[in-house]
């Protein structure tokens, strides 16, 4: 089966929330000079002038944190070219956090390291220390935690960092159903199940925007699973299949140590469906199969 890379992988935050803050401000601003001048009030004038000076350093802070935000953007964006673009991106980013302050660099470097080295991803993320992360920025940074803990069957210590994300402050809206994925699977590896189809109900997989759906339908097999809701579990699977042969690499790569149980699920959904067992026995879906794996594939012919 196909490697399967972490799903809904945190994106840099977007930048269009915090420009219209700014803007915001400015008027907010012009409004008040005016009201002062329009009192000839010299105290009113004097303290606005010291809040106006105040928050002019503010302004600049902000302006920078936006300049940065959208050229880290660039390059995830440029990274998505092929893996040559995105080794040149993570090049680039460690050379941004050569001196170890820039956090927000190391952060999207994490995000690109995760598609080369799992382990690699998961020291980078954990060397980031979060004081040093703008506020937005840390729901982020907790989903993240939390989704590589996941893969690397860290199931505890997820659920520490999916108890801290608060889908509520996310940038983009469009963040809020991955956010639920992340937070629904690592809570059902930890027994909340409950919770987990709970929340799966709020940020359905079938409602859901493209982009977020094949996170939450895996979250929901494994909180399917974990609630022993077998048939629920083959329903999801199938129409992950169905979506894309490997989307089920979740379950049957070895690399996830999923169990195997489900495991086992993944691979009779895929040798029972004529078109699986062609684009794996073709080559075509880019796996490569051992003699017993090639030989149950072709006794179903």
């Amino acid at each position: 089966m196909a490697e399967n890379k972490a799903q809904g992988a945190a994106p840099a935050p977007g930048t269009r929330l915090q420009v219209r803050n700014l803007v915001l401000l400015g008027l907010v601003l012009v409004g008040l000079w005016a009201l002062a001048v329009a009192s000839r009030s010299t105290p009113a004038l004097v303290v606005l002038g010291v809040l106006t000076a105040a928050l002019a350093g503010i302004g600049v802070y902000l302006w920078r944190y936006i300049q940065k935000q959208q050229d880290l953007q660039k390059l995830l964006l440029a990274s998505a070219a092929g893996p040559e673009a995105r080794r040149e991106a993570i090049a680039k980013l460690t050379a941004l956090d050569a001196n170890g302050k820039d956090a927000m660099a190391t952060f999207a470097r994490a995000q690109l390291e995760v598609q080369e080295d799992l382990d690699k991803a998961v020291a980078t993320i954990e060397g980031i220390d979060p004081a040093k992360l703008p506020p937005p920025q840390l729901n982020e940074l907790r989903m993240f935690k939390a989704q590589l803990f996941v893969l690397k069957n860290r199931f505890e210590e997820a659920a520490d960092q999916a108890s801290r994300v608060d889908i509520s402050k996310a940038q983009q809206e469009e963040l809020k159903p991955v956010m639920a994925a992340t937070v629904a699977e690592a809570w059902a590896h930890v027994g909340k199940t409950s919770e987990a189809l709970a929340l799966l109900q709020t940020y359905a997989p079938e409602k859901a925007p493209e982009g977020a759906r094949v996170p939450l339908l895996i979250a929901r097999v494994f909180a399917h699973y974990h609630a022993n809701k077998r048939e629920l579990v083959r329903k999801d699977m199938l129409t992950l299949l169905k979506m894309k042969l490997e989307y089920l690499g979740r379950f049957a790569a070895p690399q996830f140590n999923v169990p195997g149980e489900l495991k086992a699920m993944a691979e009779d959904l895929v040798r029972n469906s004529p078109e699986a067992r062609e684009k794996l026995l073709s080559g075509e879906a880019g796996v490569k199969l051992n003699r017993e794996q090639r030989r149950k594939l072709e006794r179903k012919k």
